[in-house]
């Protein structure tokens, strides 16, 4: 098994996000409303421009490491309860990238936020977005295993998430029972943020705030 985190920075024009692309996410909406939703996608996209903050990371599982029941993956001494779906398609599996990804929280924090105002249609169009955002995080970061990680005449599987293809939600939890996965990952992405903000506090002079991010980047070594 590669202890490493492998962790990946991408920007939101990466993501390729456009209002094609938002008319195809609510094609449930009927069509008499698509001007409402591109007024409100216009009106939302400097907020999710400003505060998208795409991030992915994976770690690498080998045959050591994984192993299979009927309708379980075990990943050291890890169970994951599949259901038949999934566990058909990768039960051969040789090998196992473990992902996580994320927008970072502001935007879910905005969605809450309209929530309290009453504003429910900005708060469904955004969380739609946001989940759309984040599939497209996963889709770049399995670009890169791809290309940089597959070996030689391999093929990737579906992508799977616990919620899908009878993959019960409440398995996501064991996803982050690999605490050093979890952690390093986590503190690796606060690490990169914090020097973000230490480089903005050194362009404004501001000296506290200086001193109070480097205390913060010191406590995560």
């Amino acid at each position: 098994m590669k202890e490493d985190v492998y962790q990946y920075h991408f920007s939101f024009d990466e993501l390729n996000f456009s209002e094609e692309k938002l008319i195809s996410l609510f094609s449930d909406f009927s069509s008499n409303n698509y001007s409402v939703l591109s007024d409100a996608f216009n009106l939302l996209l400097p907020f999710i421009k400003q505060h998208c903050e795409p991030v992915a990371g994976f770690r690498h599982f080998n045959t050591q490491n994984i192993s299979f029941r009927k309708n379980v993956l075990i990943i050291e001494n890890i169970q994951f309860d599949l259901g038949t779906i999934i566990y058909r398609d990768i039960k051969d599996v040789s090998e196992i990238f473990v992902i996580v990804c994320t927008i970072g929280k502001n935007i879910e924090e905005k969605i809450h936020k309209f929530f309290l105002e009453g504003d429910s249609l900005s708060a469904f169009i955004l969380d739609r977005i946001a989940s759309e955002l984040v599939e497209s995080t996963a889709d770049l970061l399995e670009r890169k295993i791809h290309t940089e990680f597959l070996k030689e005449g391999y093929n990737l599987t579906n992508r799977y998430s616990p919620g899908y293809c009878g993959w019960s939600v409440s398995e996501q939890k064991k996803l982050f029972l690999d605490v050093h996965f979890y952690w390093k990952w986590i503190q690796h992405f606060q690490r990169q943020k914090i020097m973000r903000l230490i480089d903005e506090a050194l362009d404004q002079q501001d000296e506290q705030k200086f001193r109070e991010l480097t205390e913060q980047l010191k406590a995560l070594r």
